[in-house]
């Protein structure tokens, strides 16, 4: 029996420290987006992926934004903590608990109840009172939608917080999954990336995405050690190396299909590879260009169909590319061709589904119920896959709400959202402008127990067929029957 002890495997819980090799910009000058392709190493780390799998990365948060809530509070930063949503054995740090611990954004009305009652200011105490009041709902939900939590601490500078009773209010930090843009065949000890940097303004202030803008600005190549996990999925391209592969990937949605691609070649496989990619123009926002090109050349992508939006008077986009083709395609699929699609659901996705769906029906000779049908039997033979999120719940009135949540509250939703999924872990929604439901957006691509967050939207990612028209279904159910909400 070997004496050395032997190594903690990394997951979620225990993740491993990466570092990052490469960190280069991908859009080109003149481009309105950000758009950096990284390369993490797992030399020694023990995990391994497959195409198709996504990468968990648990930021840190920016120094300027930890410093503006500790000077807002008068602290020193080194005040010990134990923020409840934590549970820690032993406190903490102030500053290492906003920098490592904690989110920063998304504010709730609690804080502002809690503000309400210690504001010593006349001004200040009438203001926050009067966004708590039943008929500024609308009002306060727009309000904490533009502020994080050093706004309202410099807003409202009377009302003083200690550092325990601010990290209270506060929620935890958590990591943000990434498509995998490689394969383990081609590259088994990195793991590269494309990632979109969210930066913007609200409230007149700078606003960014932590995660995006902690690999863009605050990791030092060769030098930052980022903690990561590799998340598995049942998103991946086809098990027989014969079938043919379509895939629409629009944007950074194109990740995963540059890792398709990769391990398709690398194994060797006879089935074609078609592409499908769209973004707003090409000189600028071509996304591995190069590579494309020569996955073409050699013929291990034999079509490659561009939507660039706004290189023409009438925007085109990836669904306007499948109409075109809609003869081919329907051939690709009719002789067993796979669909694949990755990126935004609110839109893309879904024109993409009704798209698929009309060329089915018009090509085949069906009726749109048989194309239904001929698309489900698709998703059940795994060949029609999708890795997007999209809205389950939009804003929409929920009369039956109220009187039982109070506005601008977080609520555990465990009777229904919870229940239904079996999980031990809970999900969270914001109750704000007269008692609309924020969304709770879910994915098809399973990844238990994790959240992602963009902006004020809550991500669930789950591992269930059909969620969304099951839980609308069980939240329909609750409308009828209300119960007692349970606080958290």
């Amino acid at each position: 029996m070997s004496s050395e002890p032997a190594m903690a495997a990394f997951s979620k819980e225990n993740p491993f420290p990466a570092c990052v090799a490469e960190n280069r910009i991908l859009s080109k000058p003149g481009s309105a987006k950000e758009t950096r392709h990284l390369i993490l190493g797992l030399a020694d780390s023990g995990l391994h992926y497959k195409a198709g799998d996504s990468l968990g990365v648990f930021p840190t948060n920016r120094s300027n934004e930890v410093e503006a809530i500790i000077q807002a509070l008068d602290a020193t930063g080194g005040e010990l903590v134990s923020p409840m949503v934590l549970k820690l054995g032993s406190p903490i740090p102030f500053r290492e608990a906003l920098t490592h611990q904690l989110a920063l954004a998304g504010p709730t009305a609690k804080i502002v109840d809690t503000l309400a009652a210690k504001a010593t200011c006349t001004d200040e105490k009438a203001k926050l009172t009067g966004l708590l009041a039943s008929e500024s709902k609308g009002l306060l939900a727009g309000f904490l939608d533009e502020r994080e939590y050093a706004d309202l601490l410099t807003e409202f500078p009377s009302a003083k917080l200690t550092p325990q009773e601010l990290v209270d209010h506060m929620r935890k930090l958590m990591p943000r999954l990434y498509s995998i843009a490689s394969s383990s065949k081609v590259y088994p000890n990195e793991i590269h990336l494309t990632v979109a940097v969210v930066r913007y303004t609200a409230n007149h202030r700078e606003q960014v995405g932590v995660c995006s803008t902690f690999m863009a600005d605050r990791v030092e190549v060769g030098t930052t050690v980022v903690p990561v996990f590799v998340s598995h999925s049942n998103f991946g391209p086809p098990e027989d190396g014969a079938k043919d592969a379509i895939m629409i990937g629009p944007g950074t949605g194109i990740a995963p299909f540059r890792a398709f691609v990769q391990d398709r070649v690398a194994s060797g496989t006879t089935g074609r590879n078609w592409i499908f990619f769209g973004d707003q123009h090409r000189s600028t926002d071509f996304l591995y260009e190069d590579e494309w090109a020569e996955w073409q050349k050699k013929g291990a992508v034999v079509r490659l169909d561009l939507a660039f939006s706004r290189d023409q008077p009438t925007k085109v986009y990836v669904q306007d590319r499948m109409r075109e083709n809609a003869a081919e395609l329907w051939a690709w699929i009719k002789a067993g061709g796979y669909f694949f699609v990755c990126g935004d659901a609110k839109r893309m996705a879904k024109d993409v589904d009704m798209t698929l769906h009309q060329i089915i029906a018009e090509q085949g000779g069906m009726d749109a119920a048989a194309a239904a049908g001929y698309v489900k039997q698709m998703k059940k033979g795994r060949r029609y896959q999708r890795d997007v999120y999209w809205v389950v719940l939009a804003f929409a009135p929920q009369p039956w709400l109220e009187g039982a949540v109070p506005a601008g509250d977080f609520r555990l939703i465990r009777s229904t959202v919870c229940g239904f999924l079996h999980q031990s872990w809970v999900s969270h929604s914001r109750i704000a402008q007269q008692s609309l439901l924020v969304p709770v957006v879910v994915s098809e691509k399973p990844s238990p127990n994790f959240w992602r967050v963009t902006g004020s939207t809550w991500f669930a990612s789950v591992n269930r067929p059909k969620v969304a028209e099951r839980l609308q279904r069980r939240l329909q159910l609750r409308a009828e029957k209300p119960k007692p909400w349970r606080s958290m």
